[in-house]
């Protein structure tokens, strides 16, 4: 019997994407939906981080939805880290 596991909705932020820092706003924005959804958020520190810490994720295993919230940048390391794991998806 396969056991299934609900899937966990990470917001990948990238605070230097754009002309300022919208952490914020994309976080109240998130929150106001009241999603019955198990999410979480992840803000970048540098360049590769996003590439860096969904590759890590993935790899422990379970069911990921990550949504870019950034810039090209930001959707490109989202999805080149997801790209080959079969539990992972990429929304911007």
């Amino acid at each position: 019997m396969e056991v299934r596991t609900e899937m966990k909705h990470i917001f990948v932020i990238n605070p230097g994407a754009g002309s300022h820092d919208s952490t914020s706003e994309v976080e109240k924005a998130v929150e106001s939906l009241k999603l019955d959804i198990d999410y979480d958020f992840y803000i970048t520190k540098s360049p590769g981080d996003a590439t860096r810490f969904v590759k890590s994720v993935c790899e422990e295993g379970g069911e990921y939805r990550f949504y870019a919230c950034g810039g090209d940048g930001t959707l490109n390391e989202v999805i080149s880290a997801a790209v080959g794991y079969d539990n992972a998806s990429v929304s911007v």
